[in-house]
């Protein structure tokens, strides 16, 4: 059945190459929502030919015929992320599994070809929107999936991916923590829109409105406590510092009410569960992330510069276990993945990946910064609701391993690609504002040359 879907959706993305001019807009849609469905042809390690691969090949492989010709390397981040491909290559060759090092590096690539579709074909309002559409569709689908896993159990969409918790919901996604991941980088987007962003069109505060309920009800039913802090914090920063400036001050009255007494509701009626989450049941795995923080460190104490490997940390770990620590009865976790994703990809990649990617993080942030100050409020809310879910999704790393998913990787490249597409899409607006101002200049100029003549 897997198969079926598998097939199916490629088919259904290939034929858009029959839809005219719309076949782009078309298949960036189909993008945003495959993302959710990970289904493929895995023949290594956890990684082949993805469903959603179907989009990104047919938009690479039209844009290299197309004008303007597509750009591979993306100004400000490219040439960091290059070598940062090209380092991490290098060292895979010194891991103790190469294969593994490797297939792991396919998967940062797929974010970045995924960037670089984004960032040439959503430049347009038409196409960027169809994006957004495709993962707000998502993000629906997997709530009302959310949804029904919490009420009822298991959903029977093992075609999809989905996999069954008995307690907690995880959508299509292969556990409750990359759905929760999925929801938190785009659910600040959508409270963004809907409160600060007055649209000419009603109906769109009623789908906001709509998204973000269910999106905070899934986010709820997947009970990860991470996940909650890290969109609760960000979240909060967004509205603190949007009173900072009144082009940021929220726009529309109602929706603010709106949300704040949905917040309540929430509070009120989960607050036990809530609760639950953060009480002496769960200390047991909060205690064992600071054993395996200590093993990490010595990891990376011990391979600082070529780092261990992409996908290696398992094999080399279990050497940094101290003869003291292997009484604990609990030792057999200590070596196990690290549960905060900067020290897993330090220890993995060393200092030199790490420094490379904290540079495209840094530039990736000056151009958000750019995009925030726009004239135009619909690319600065969109870019702030975006930078936002980053925000999240760097905070949950903090107590996760999930720098290793796919469909993480995968959305992150997205969604760098749409706050890069919305940069340029401000740079060219204004070159142009400069462009007409500098005419009118002249304009006047030859006028009042003119009248001193006569």
């Amino acid at each position: 059945m897997r198969v079926a879907v598998f097939i199916i959706g490629g088919l259904i993305a290939i034929i858009q190459l029959l839809s005219g001019k719309n076949f782009r807009r078309n298949l960036l849609f189909l993008l945003g929502f495959y993302i959710v469905i990970s289904v493929g042809w895995v023949f290594y390690h956890y990684t082949g030919f993805l469903l959603v691969d179907f989009p990104i090949l047919i938009l690479l492989i039209t844009g290299l015929f197309s004008k303007p010709r597509l750009r591979f390397a993306i100004p400000k981040v490219g040439k960091p992320l290059i070598l940062l491909f090209l380092w991490m290559s290098f060292t895979s060759f010194f891991a103790i599994n190469s294969g593994w090092a490797f297939a792991e590096i396919s998967k940062f690539f797929r974010a970045y070809l995924v960037f670089i579709c984004v960032v040439n074909f959503a430049r347009e309002r038409s196409h960027l929107n169809a994006l957004l559409y495709g993962l707000f569709f998502a993000l629906v689908f997997e709530s009302l999936v959310a949804m029904w896993q919490l009420r009822f159990g298991y959903a029977g969409l093992w075609a999809l991916g989905e996999n069954h918790d008995p307690w907690r919901a995880s959508g299509t996604f292969y556990v409750p923590h990359y759905l929760s991941n999925f929801i938190i980088f785009l659910l600040p987007l959508i409270i963004r829109m809907l409160v600060f962003q007055r649209s000419s069109r009603p109906i769109w505060g009623y789908v906001y409105t709509f998204m973000a309920a269910s999106g905070a009800v899934a986010l709820l039913a997947t009970y990860t406590r991470g996940p909650w802090l890290a969109f609760i914090i960000s979240t909060a920063i967004m509205f603190l510092v949007s009173m900072l400036k009144n082009k940021w001050r929220p726009k529309v009255q109602w929706a603010t009410i709106v949300v704040v007494i949905i917040g309540a509701i929430f509070i009120i009626r989960y607050s036990t569960a809530i609760t639950n989450q953060f009480g002496e049941d769960r200390n047991t795995s909060r205690d064992i992330r600071f054993d395996q923080f200590r093993v990490a460190y010595r990891v990376i104490l011990g391979n600082p510069i070529m780092g261990t490997g992409l996908e290696n940390y398992e094999l080399v770990s279990p050497n940094y276990v101290t003869p003291e620590e292997r009484l604990d009865p609990r030792s057999w976790q200590f070596d196990e993945m690290v549960h905060n994703s900067y020290l897993y990809f330090l220890a993995q990649a060393g200092v030199i990946s790490s420094l490379l990617l904290l540079w495209a993080i840094f530039q990736f942030f000056s151009a958000g910064f750019q995009v925030i100050k726009s004239q135009s409020t619909y690319i600065s809310n969109l870019g702030i609701g975006i930078l936002t879910g980053f925000l999240a999704i760097f905070l949950t790393l903090l107590s996760a391993p999930d720098i290793r998913s796919e469909q993480l990787l995968i959305q992150a490249g997205v969604m760098a690609g749409l706050l890069f597409a919305l940069y340029i899409i401000d740079q060219q607006h204004r070159r142009e504002m400069q462009n007409l101002n500098r005419n009118r200049s002249d304009v006047n100029h030859v006028e009042i040359q003119s009248e001193r003549h006569s």
